[in-house]
């Protein structure tokens, strides 16, 4: 597909089609398994997969004939009442997860109102390709989406939601739109901006700032080509090119030697649903939305779940089902033998040993007791709820609960053996503090919290740190020029972003793609040797 947006003719998509899609809302999703039309017919299909509802539905159909023993009522009734229960358990369950899709495609982002040029708020579900976003700080992306420019020049996204790593990912606008936007004023610290003013205003700050970069892009007339959406989450490409650069676009694309078109990568775009950390704000253009971002083309499809304990069942339906047929066999077989004589209100154009076994199968059937199923649907959507009431399941921290998707496998949970993980960093918070340090031979002692829950991350180590900012201060010391250097190497060996902070006596920011980075900048500020600038 081919994006291109300018001041003059606004956003334009090749081929148009794309705007079309779901009714004019291509970025809407859908996780839900049926349609009003589609519900029982699709549901019915998923509850005779159970060998008992297709035992039951046998023995419904058998005692419907007229010389059946006993009243069709009291077989009939109660089968279509399991069959109806599940059905309205399916559809209760699918109405929530209709309702968190209309959740997420009813949240506001900020979009470039070409008319009014500004942005303003716009529903997920209404973005369209070639949409110019504006993306704040610890917000999700609507979409996948280029990068146009990240303030200071690079962004930081976390895409656990997407892969389960903590760790952050740097992304960056492609090497065109980079050396077109340095020239760019507009107070690389944002947050000195921001500080102190009431939220409205510094929000309006902000969007007046995003605006400018948004301005010059549109100057430049950008045109992207893309590739065919992927299901990889690192398998994005296309290239780049400016028609219509101004004379400072055209000195500054020379100055970097940037060619054209610009090749771009995965490095270029942020996936939907991955959230921006450590910068204030990014202009970025939609490239794919709705079935064709990465969290949609790596789901699978919303479908019914059968448990083991289902799997189970079966095949105990299935013996008992066995050892029934034998039996009724056998006493069919053993009544011709002892002569035993049919009523007068069996079918005289039957075999009378199909018509016994028949007989024998309805007064018998009771051996998979239907009420067993009635209650394990039951059961099944009782303990579904009470794992969403569960105190012990709510995160402390954001307040939020378990959520129990489907009650189908709720029986599961309590026979999870093992947890497989790649690494610690899927399953921890992955906060990382430095613990001790080793120089030319001496330990210079544990640098951690004797209290963690009561000590915060500037207390952390400070007998450690007072004997380190000694031995700095104290050129005669043996040990000076080794930890100097030890401390200086850890201060400039990184790929980290620092934000001086108002007030001088203060810690300046660090932000970077890992943890370890932060962790170790931050103690060596804590010991005099800062990291200020890049």
């Amino acid at each position: 597909r081919v994006l291109s947006i300018s001041r003059a003719s606004g956003r334009q998509c090749v081929p148009p089609g794309h705007d079309k899609r779901q009714n004019g809302q291509p970025n809407r999703i859908s996780t839900t398994r049926f349609t009003l039309a589609t519900w029982l017919p699709k549901s019915l299909f998923v509850q005779f997969q159970r060998a008992a509802n297709i035992y039951f539905l046998f023995i419904s159909a058998i005692v419907l004939l007229d010389f059946s023993p006993i009243m069709w009522s009291s077989t009939v009734l109660p089968f279509c009442g399991v069959l109806l229960w599940t059905a309205l358990k399916d559809m209760y369950e699918d109405m929530r997860r209709r309702r968190d899709d209309d959740a997420e495609n009813l949240r506001h982002c900020f979009r470039w109102d070409f008319t009014r040029k500004q942005f303003t708020t716009a529903k997920w579900c209404d973005v369209l390709c070639g949409d110019i976003l504006l993306g704040l700080q610890d917000e999700p992306f609507p979409a996948d989406a280029l990068v146009l420019y990240a303030n200071r020049g690079q962004a930081y996204i976390s895409t656990v939601n997407l892969d389960g790593e903590t760790n952050l990912k740097e992304r960056r606008a492609a090497d065109a739109l980079s050396a077109i936007t340095d020239t760019l004023t507009q107070g690389s610290n944002v947050r000195s901006l921001t500080s102190g003013k009431d939220e409205a205003v510094a929000h309006e700050l902000v969007q007046a700032l995003a605006a400018q970069a948004a301005e010059m892009v549109l100057e430049q007339g950008l045109e992207a080509k893309l590739a065919a959406p992927k299901a990889g989450l690192v398998d994005m490409d296309g290239s780049l090119s400016l028609k219509t650069p101004t004379n400072a676009a055209s000195k500054a694309l020379s100055e970097h030697k940037v060619a054209m078109p610009c090749p771009l990568n995965y490095e270029h775009f942020v996936p939907r649903g991955c959230v921006l950390r450590n910068i204030p704000y990014v202009v970025s253009m939609a490239a794919y939305v709705g079935p064709d971002t990465k969290t949609r083309l790596n789901c699978a499809q919303t479908r019914a779940k059968i448990s083991n304990m289902q799997h189970y069942l079966n095949r105990g339906v299935q013996g008992l089902v066995i050892t029934l047929c034998l039996f009724n066999i056998y006493a069919a077989i053993w009544a011709e033998i002892e002569g035993v004589e049919n009523p007068e209100k069996w079918p005289t154009s039957w075999p009378a040993p199909a018509t016994r076994f028949i007989v024998y199968f309805i007064i018998l059937y009771q051996i998979v007791p239907i009420s067993l199923y009635v209650l394990f649907e039951i059961i099944k959507l009782l303990l579904g709820m009470q794992v969403n009431k569960d105190p012990q399941m709510v995160d402390p921290r954001t307040g939020r609960a378990a959520l129990a998707r489907t009650a189908d496998l709720v029986e599961e949970m309590g026979q999870v053996n093992f947890v497989f993980s790649d690494k610690t960093g899927t399953l921890t918070e992955n906060e990382m503090i430095l613990a001790r340090c080793c120089i030319h031979g001496h330990d210079l002692g544990d640098f951690r919290p004797q209290f963690p829950s009561t000590t915060t991350k500037a207390e952390v180590g400070s007998k450690q740190q007072e004997r380190i900012k000694q031995i700095l201060s104290s050129p005669d010391c043996n040990l000076h020029a080794e930890v100097r250097w030890f401390f200086l190497c850890m201060a400039t060996c990184h790929n980290a972003q620092v934000e001086p902070a108002l007030d001088p006596s203060a810690r300046p920011h660090f932000s970077g793609t890992s943890p370890d980075e932060v962790a170790f900048l931050e103690s060596a500020s804590s010991v005099g040797v800062t990291f200020t600038s890049r």
